[in-house]
């Protein structure tokens, strides 16, 4: 989402809106649980208007906590806490589900050219090389903590 796009917290926005937010926030939850990011709260959701009548996009912002594993990814996490997102009335499993299949398809060289591009100043290279072979280790294990916890559907997988 563009920092100068016009946006508005969700939880007023699904208040005034509820029978128009069709598609649930859940595809920032399995995204959570990859990056390590632990502070969830509706404060830091923000809605927009869609491209389309009736559709909204949704993301995530403050992530200052995340990346905090180590080489191996350590553990991975469903998120918790007081977020709209994380309700079991907004959990799609299909949008979780498509979600986590993406990031597990992502190339590990992609996930490296991405951590790379990130300014010098912002992070060291061991840090870019720690946060590179965690991301990479933590995109197998998402699925299974999502089943385990029964937010996707057991078909076997």
């Amino acid at each position: 989402m563009p920092a100068n796009s016009e946006s508005c917290r969700l939880r007023p926005m699904h208040q005034r809106h509820s029978n128009q937010l069709r598609e649930p926030p859940s595809g920032l939850l399995p995204f959570h649980a990859w990056t390590g990011t632990g502070d969830h709260k509706d404060d830091h959701l923000v809605i927009r208007p869609g491209p389309g009548p009736d559709t909204y996009e949704v993301g995530g912002v403050d992530f200052a906590d995340a990346f905090s594993f180590d080489g191996t990814g350590g553990g991975v996490t469903i998120p918790s806490g007081n977020v709209l997102a994380a309700t079991p009335e907004y959990r799609d499993p299909k949008v979780i589900s498509d979600t986590i299949a993406r990031i597990a398809a992502l190339p590990d060289e992609r996930i490296r050219a991405l951590v790379a591009e990130l300014p010098e100043g912002l992070l060291t290279a061991v840090d870019k090389a720690r946060i590179t072979q965690g991301l990479i280790a933590r995109k197998a294990r998402i699925e299974r903590v999502f089943r385990d916890a029964g937010w996707l559907p057991n078909d076997g997988g």
